[in-house]
């Protein structure tokens, strides 16, 4: 394989600047002390190496007085272009570097070394923000840059669990886990979201399974995902559809990289949800790719090679933009932010296509478990069974109108969808993530919609489900979940009850249920009355 295609050639790498410190020319263990001349406060270090003179083992560690020493830092399987220390709330006088392994035998080189304030370690959130400002746009998540990126959810609409899909086309897997991320390589360069002006679509123009499409020149890559199965036993596919539209056969290297990003911006974040999320190992074992040791990614299609890398090691674009992957298929990374990718080397005929699919059963899967997917469907199987089964799932009603307002129609059509894909249960939420929770005025409304649609069995359920939290003295919450309700008054908890009662009722003409929910609806009432 050629380097000229796939890598950077000798030639064109950039030499360190005259001003960088490298130490002895030998293979022995160097040490570096940095003093500040006074004890200081901050909130991380940022190391760039001299490419060709980094270590393959050192150890960061700080004093406030030159004798006692505690290590804030260590990687023994190398570093990346730049290392990045985490010290949230760190003083000292003396940093320490002690450098081991010289990569080429010919010394260590350190060509920047900065010291960096107590924003830098804020949070979590906050440094991997810090270092994604640092890099090339499109090698980190959108938001990261403090640019919003608008989702959309993807399931099944019955199961309890939902993956989320980004306008650029990146997935969150399940809720709060790692995501799934494309990137091409074409005639040496990585092509990212940045590098192009993603457009999106829904199959049929209302189904909840979205595309986002990359347009490259004469190359098109349309990413979309989809989910099929039974609660409980349901899976995600992610599709790669890459297209041709030039005269000449083209060659490109797919890339779906495994990242420890949520798709959900870090102002969103709450509890477990938005922003980064941990990823301590990879593992690539008999065509799976295990993450965490307990989800799997299987790629349908054969992969050319799957590499990974440890946070210390670089963040898995870092190795991308060379065209390459890193050579170990398994990596534990103590801190936390493994992260790999998948690379599928391409050969388009002039004015063709190929697809690449995956597959990532939602929960987490047990390693000794034997590893059967779906029936042994193929890809276009099963996105042909997604389509079905949502087209069965909205087909319980008909609204006509003229074709200029037939936006009105399939807006209705994918908001019950997504309504049917958030809920947990018979718990309807206001939306995934930073809202899966039940609020009654929420759910209230909710099924109201759902009813209207055919699919009123839904609401009678969320009813039924949240007026067991309806306290003895007629009280009820104003929002509940797995975890149990809170009671903040706000008031209108008791007439949306009666409210989605009577609206049910309506619709479906069940005076069993009417009959059924009559308590709880004179205990609303006689609570309201004593207010």
């Amino acid at each position: 394989m050629s380097t000229v295609q796939y890598g950077i050639p000798e030639s064109e790498k950039p030499s360190p600047p005259a001003t960088c410190w490298r130490s002895a020319a030998t293979g022995e263990p160097q040490r570096l002390v940095i003093d500040f001349q006074r004890e200081r406060e901050y909130g991380g270090l940022v190391v760039r190496w001299d490419p060709d003179r980094r270590p393959q083992a050192v150890e960061i560690r700080l004093s406030r007085d030159g004798s006692d020493w505690h290590t804030c830092f260590s990687a023994d399987q190398g570093v990346g272009d730049e290392t990045h220390v985490y010290l949230p709330g760190a003083a000292s006088r003396f940093v320490c570097l002690d450098l081991r392994e010289s990569t080429r035998r010919e010394g260590f080189g350190i060509v920047h070394f900065e010291v960096r304030p107590h924003d830098f370690s804020r949070s979590i959130n906050d440094f991997f923000s810090a270092i994604a400002q640092r890099t090339r746009a499109g090698l980190y998540p959108k938001y990261l840059l403090g640019r919003q990126t608008y989702w959309t959810p993807v399931g099944t609409g019955e199961d309890v669990t939902q993956a989320l899909f980004n306008e650029e086309g990146m997935v969150e897997v399940d809720k709060g886990t790692f995501s799934i991320e494309p990137f091409l390589f074409i005639d040496g360069r990585l092509i990212t979201w940045a590098d192009v002006l993603p457009t999106q679509t829904l199959e049929q123009g209302y189904l909840p399974i979205p595309s986002s499409h990359w347009q490259a020149g004469d190359l098109t890559l349309r990413t979309t995902a989809f989910a099929t199965g039974p609660c409980g036993a349901s899976t995600l596919f992610i599709r790669y559809r890459l297209a041709n539209d030039s005269d000449a056969a083209r060659r490109v290297r797919l890339f779906a990289a495994i990242r420890p990003f949520q798709v959900t911006p870090t102002w969103q974040h709450w509890q477990r949800f938005g922003g980064v999320s941990q990823i301590g190992e990879l593992a690539y074992e008999s065509g799976t790719v295990w993450v965490n040791g307990c989800k799997r990614v299987i790629p349908i299609t054969a992969p050319s090679q799957f590499g990974a890398a440890t946070f210390d090691q670089g963040a898995i674009t870092e190795h991308l933009q060379t065209g390459d992957l890193p050579s170990q298929e398994r990596v534990q990374d103590a801190f936390g932010y493994a992260s790999g990718a998948l690379s599928f080397d391409l050969e388009l005929p002039p004015h063709a296509a190929q697809e690449v699919y995956l597959a990532i059963p939602f929960g987490t899967v047990d390693p000794a478990q034997p590893a059967s997917l779906c029936g042994g469907l193929s890809g276009a199987e099963q996105f042909r069974i997604a389509v079905s089964q949502w087209e069965d799932q909205l087909g319980g009603f008909d609204i006509r109108l003229p074709p200029a307002a037939s936006g009105v129609v399939d807006t209705l059509k994918t908001a019950a969808a997504h309504i049917l894909i958030n809920r947990d249960g018979p718990a309807l939420h206001p939306g995934p993530r930073r809202y899966s929770r039940s609020w009654i005025r929420d759910g209230a409304l909710m099924g109201a919609a759902l009813a209207r649609v055919g699919r009123a069995g839904e609401g009678r359920d969320f009813i039924r489900w949240y007026a067991g939290f309806q306290a003895p003295d007629g009280n009820l919450p104003d929002c509940a979940d797995r975890d149990g309700c809170e009671w903040l008054p706000e008031y209108d908890s008791w007439g949306e009850l009666i409210f989605a009662v009577m609206d049910h009722y309506r619709f479906t003409g069940d005076g069993a249920f009417l009959a059924e929910m009559w308590p709880a609806v004179l205990k609303s009432v006689d609570y309201m009355e004593r207010l």
